[in-house]
């Protein structure tokens, strides 16, 4: 089995930062593609370089760019006039990336060779990345959880009844979380949830939250894990744009990381491989002679 860290820390993320190499924005592109099969000989490639490069003439005359992908392209959104929407540059084969650079909106490249085939890109636009501003709220809670010992019933009298004392009775909300929750993180700071953003704990959690005002407590409700009451503390907007643009960095090291391993996993592979080498009037006897003596390497003696 294969295995590796793949983890990536806030020094290799900062480094990254620094380089600039972590593009942001959005860019609309078509393409057409031209496919290679697996194993292509020479005359496939230059048959399949001809009919790109007379596409390509075509447009170049005046030959509408969606009206060529569903007439020529292999690709699967042929129909859709090659049209790939929107995409976050990190998300797109670097090598349309770096060609989309060199594009104006409206503009047509040159014919590229990929790995699939030849390609032809269309820049229809390009936009850059907005701040990213999330709405967090802040909260405390009470769980009592069902278990073999807690049924359902009880965990919700119990909880209705801490309610009561707080809504009813004014008792301090942080000290009956310590007394009473099940929920270890939270219980020991009085409930306290700290800033996050509203589907951070679950549908439900973010359904009752979005219904309250600041200060108020919820009616008792039900998760998988138990009762909960939850009481609203504040809402605030917050611009993550800085924490997304570190979170892009951090998966695109760890998508090298994780080709990194692979490719050093094949070359394990391909170190630790052996021939046996059978003539076809022995194959019995040899095959049997391989298994038995664990197959020696080619140049074994």
């Amino acid at each position: 089995m294969m295995q590796g860290s793949g983890q990536v820390t806030d020094a290799e993320v900062d480094t990254l930062l620094a380089t600039g190499n972590v593009k942001t924005g959005e860019i609309h592109l078509a393409h057409i593609l031209i496919a290679l099969p697996e194993n292509a000989s020479a005359k496939q490639i230059e048959q399949a370089k001809t009919k790109a490069d007379d596409v390509k003439k075509q447009l170049d005359g005046g030959l509408d760019f969606s009206a060529a992908a569903i007439r020529y392209s292999n690709a699967q959104d042929a129909l859709e006039g090659g049209d790939l929407g929107w995409r976050r540059i990190d998300s797109v084969p670097e090598a349309f990336v770096e060609l989309a650079d060199t594009l104006q909106t409206g503009q047509v490249s040159q014919v590229i060779r990929a790995a699939n085939g030849f390609h032809i890109i269309k820049m229809i636009d390009k936009r850059a990345e907005g701040k990213q501003v999330v709405n967090e709220y802040h909260a405390r809670h009470i769980e009592i959880a069902t278990t073999e010992l807690v049924s359902s019933d009880e965990a919700q009298r119990k909880i209705a009844d801490v309610r009561r004392r707080i809504v009813d009775a004014h008792e301090d909300f942080a000290a009956l979380a310590k007394q009473f929750s099940n929920d270890a993180p939270t219980a020991n700071l009085g409930g306290e949830m700290g800033w996050f953003a509203i589907d951070q704990y679950g549908p439900k959690v973010a359904e009752v939250l979005a219904k309250l005002k600041d200060g108020e407590v919820s009616a008792p409700f039900q998760t998988d894990v138990g009762w909960h009451v939850v009481q609203l503390l504040g809402k605030r907007s917050s611009d993550r744009t800085e924490q997304a643009k570190r979170e892009q960095a951090r998966d695109m090291l760890r998508q090298r990381k994780a080709g990194d391993e692979y490719e050093s996993f094949l070359r394990t592979v391909r170190s630790e491989a052996y021939i046996c080498a059978v003539n076809p009037a022995y194959v019995t006897a040899e095959l049997a002679a391989c298994g038995a003596s664990g197959a020696k390497k080619p140049n074994a003696p």
